[in-house]
């Protein structure tokens, strides 16, 4: 009976460890030019407060997403009219952020994207997912888009 309870408690625990452990998931597209390092961001994300500070730390220049929109075209019988946001950074991120608040067991998910400005090609994807009472801080979601970011700079 000693050994099955110790068994029991072997099996929990392992159970728990790696329920607490998230699930990060990275796509690569391209890369980060290394010489070139500015980002457009929304500013008003109290989330992705320490992630502006990692990429600052990093050597990333921030700017705010102001949304800045340019009309332009031609006015005639065929009338042509384009609109375009305008960035002046070479890089934008968007940063998705959700917690469903379940009674068995919470959900933490965030969704990083980069994106180069001029091109609009993705470059950069992270997902992490954590299904545990402990959630994700701030802190290892920075880290780890850091470290998926100095594997790509060239």
């Amino acid at each position: 009976m000693k050994r099955l309870k110790k068994i029991c408690f072997v099996v929990l625990v392992g159970l728990l460890i790696t329920g607490c452990a998230g699930t990060y998931k990275t796509l690569s597209l391209g890369n980060i030019e290394k010489n070139n390092k500015t980002i457009t961001i929304n500013g008003i994300n109290a989330e992705i407060f320490e992630i502006k500070v990692a990429l600052v730390k990093n050597g990333w220049k921030i700017k705010i997403d102001n949304q800045e929109v340019h009309t332009k075209g031609i006015l005639g019988k065929n009338i042509d009219v384009r609109t375009k946001i305008s960035l002046d950074t070479k890089y934008r991120m968007y940063v998705y952020m959700a917690y469903w608040p379940r009674i068995d067991m919470p959900i933490a998910s965030y969704n990083i994207t980069i994106v180069e400005n001029e091109t609009n090609f993705e470059i950069l994807s992270l997902v992490a997912k954590r299904q545990t009472f402990n959630t994700y801080s701030s802190e290892d979601i920075a880290e780890r888009l850091i470290t998926e970011l100095q594997k790509i700079e060239k």
